[in-house]
């Protein structure tokens, strides 16, 4: 299978998993949110930022050994991979209870300062940092060899098999139930992976492996704890001058923000390993033009289908099951908006890592977060609540996708090919807010909020639709998946099993 084919194939499959649990999971969030109503809800937003900055305390490790893998595969260097994947996993599993313990730590020492909520939240992130580590640099190795089936399939596990505890546990005890469903689900998950891939990871931790790891995923880190930094300021300066209360509407964007993200993330997931394995043939910038301008193509058409969506059927949302969210509304719109440049980065974050060039948006992002947080906080102080900072926000978006453009694009493309990309992503983002605009301020729509929010959002698909068949004409990409449908309905025919496995096999290292 070719590589174009294999990465539509593989975008395909995780897509589908990704919408299904996408589906799910946004039903459970508005449960959730009714349940748990505005205070709760920015209670578990607020402890979510610990888990957030959790990730990085392995110092890179695991970031690392995502890049390394897959090229050490790509150049048939199979020991040196499984060592690598051995140390970092001790190595994070170690740091992840040293961390655990210090929080539970910091619990009980202050416990008569923490409202019961707080003071049980805090017990159950110190829980989840071990989980969620163990979780996912399972996920890392799935991803990291490919093996997107099984990938796919925990994804919508997770979704399914936890609903059912999770409703019935929050509605139930409330926030405490929410928590220790939480701990269930992530359990669940573990042990799903291992049952289907048998992991084995021999006690390994070399400082002599692990040192390159750090020298290199260092930097990963640093770069990923600014640019968390960056993208959670608004969680961090809203509850901190405007309250719980109001960090409660404004989840309603940031469940929004996250829906949206899912897409872009997805394609990412999917395209890391692939980038890593064409660049270990030759270690030439170059050969990743045609993943990066593809890529950024095809997200530049198809995302604002989902912005939209967002946009248009956040009002019905609202209207029929979380009224008491209307305040967040607005900013949702206008930050779902700035979420554009954020979806259209990715591929530029993977190119920097993969030819290792990211030092240099270090402090880049640290200054951007700074001022950010600054405008954020003169927004707040000068009367223009959440709408002031979403719009912050967006605009920091903005600014953000346009330092990574330029940094990255120049290892692969010329002037002008990155001059008429850019101009083609601005020319759809302008089109698709113009006419977002239009449909909600102009064009008259019924009563009804249902047939208002469908009405629109048909007059918005149909206006899209000519993009979808430049889409193909560029990268024949639905061309490709109509063949590899027609492709898996003559196998079936002929009763052969469907080509699904990665190509090294369905345990990749053990």
């Amino acid at each position: 299978m070719s590589s174009k084919k294999e990465i539509i194939k593989d975008v395909g499959l995780y897509a589908f998993a990704t919408y299904l649990t996408q589906a799910i999971d946004i039903v459970i969030s508005v449960v959730m949110k009714r349940l748990l109503g505005p205070t709760f809800s920015g209670v578990w937003a607020s402890l979510q930022v610990i888990l957030i900055y959790a990730k990085h305390i392995n110092l890179g490790t695991t970031d690392a050994s995502y890049r390394e893998i897959p090229y050490l595969m790509g150049k048939g260097e199979v020991k040196q991979a499984e060592m690598i994947k051995n140390t970092v996993f001790w190595f994070a599993f170690i740091n992840a209870v040293i961390l655990s313990v210090g929080i539970i730590g910091y619990a009980l020492i202050f416990r008569s300062k923490l409202s019961a909520p707080v003071f049980w939240g805090l017990i159950t992130i110190a829980i989840l940092v071990v989980l969620q580590r163990v979780y996912n640099f399972f996920v890392v190795l799935l991803r990291a060899f490919k093996n997107f089936t099984l990938a796919s399939k925990v994804m919508v596990f997770s979704s399914a098999a936890g609903a059912l505890p999770l409703l019935f546990f929050t509605w139930k005890f409330k926030i405490y139930g929410y928590f220790a469903a939480t701990l269930l689900i992530f359990s669940m998950n573990i042990i799903f992976i291992q049952l289907n891939q048998h992991y084995r990871f021999p006690w390994t931790l070399s400082w002599e492996r692990l040192k390159p790891l750090i020298i290199f995923g260092f930097s990963i880190m640093v770069l990923g704890m600014v640019d968390s930094v960056f993208r959670s300021i608004d969680r961090i300066v809203i509850p901190k001058f405007m309250g719980f209360e109001q960090m409660g509407f404004y989840s309603l964007a940031i469940m929004a923000t996250n829906y949206l993200t899912s897409f872009p993330n997805m394609l990412n997931v999917v395209l890391f390993p692939h980038f890593q394995e064409k660049f270990s043939k030759r270690d030439k910038p170059e050969d990743l033009k045609n993943f990066v301008m593809h890529s950024t193509i095809a997200l530049g058409y198809l995302f604002p289908f989902l912005l939209g969506a967002c946009w248009i059927f956040a009002e019905l949302l609202v209207a029929w099951i979380l009224p008491q969210f209307r305040p967040g509304i607005f900013p949702l719109k206008i930050l779902a908006v700035g979420v554009f440049f954020i979806c259209l980065n990715q591929q530029f974050s993977i190119l920097l890592i993969t030819i290792k060039k990211h030092v240099i948006m270090i402090p880049i992002i640290a200054v951007l977060a700074a001022l950010s947080g600054f405008m954020q906080y003169l927004a707040i102080k000068n009367g223009y609540g959440l709408p002031g900072c979403a719009i912050v926000m967006s605009v920091s978006y903005f600014i953000y996708f346009m330092v990574y453009f330029r940094l990255a694009s120049r290892h692969v493309m010329s002037k002008g090919e990155a001059f008429q990309l850019l101009a083609r992503i601005m020319g759809i983002f302008i089109y698709f807010v113009a006419l977002l605009l239009v449909i909600d301020f102009v064009i008259p729509a019924p009563k009804s909020v249902l047939l208002r929010t469908l009405m629109r959002y048909a007059i918005f698909a149909t206006a899209l639709m000519p993009f979808m068949f430049h889409l193909n004409k560029e990268t024949r990409m639905w061309s490709h998946l109509k063949e590899m449908f027609l492709e898996r309905i003559q196998k079936r025919k002929k009763g052969e099993e469907p080509d699904l496995l990665p190509p090294n096999g369905p345990n990749g290292i053990s």
